[in-house]
């Protein structure tokens, strides 16, 4: 286990503890972001989807089921994270995408406006609309060591 994986699982748990029982989270599920032979594929460290998905039980979630994904950038990561999977996680329409960046203590919160592109907030806390719900997180909340 790393600091990567810890910080995934504080995330899951805080958001689990704000969301209603209606929805859960899930920790690297895996979601199909484009069908077909150039398919796209991520397992996001944390998916915030409606609770019939996780009974669902299937082995890919389709990308409207998701309501938000987080990533926790680790070593090598950080243009895929920062950049990358902005770009194709607001193509794919994730209502909400969290980047907790561990090595420089930020969190950067991406929300779906009306014309379908992302607007950004860089800070030590984020609150991102999940489901008719604000949902907090900050930097102190992660308690990392």
């Amino acid at each position: 286990p790393t600091r990567t994986d810890h910080a995934a699982v504080l995330v899951a748990r805080l958001f689990d503890g704000q969301l209603g029982r209606a929805y859960g989270t899930l920790v690297d599920a895996g979601t199909r972001l484009r069908p077909g032979e150039a398919a796209t594929r991520r397992a996001p460290a944390v998916t915030v989807t409606a609770r019939e998905v996780l009974q669902a039980n299937r082995p890919w979630m389709d990308p409207a089921d998701a309501l938000q994904f987080f990533e926790v950038v680790s070593p090598g990561s950080t243009n895929i994270d920062r950049v990358l999977k902005v770009h194709e996680y607001q193509t794919a329409g994730i209502p909400a995408y969290l980047v907790v960046d561990l090595d420089r203590q930020e969190l950067i919160g991406f929300t779906m406006g009306l014309d379908g592109t992302y607007a950004s907030h860089v800070g030590n806390s984020s609150a991102l609309p999940v489901a008719g719900t604000q949902v907090q997180i900050a930097w102190a909340d992660l308690d990392l060591l």
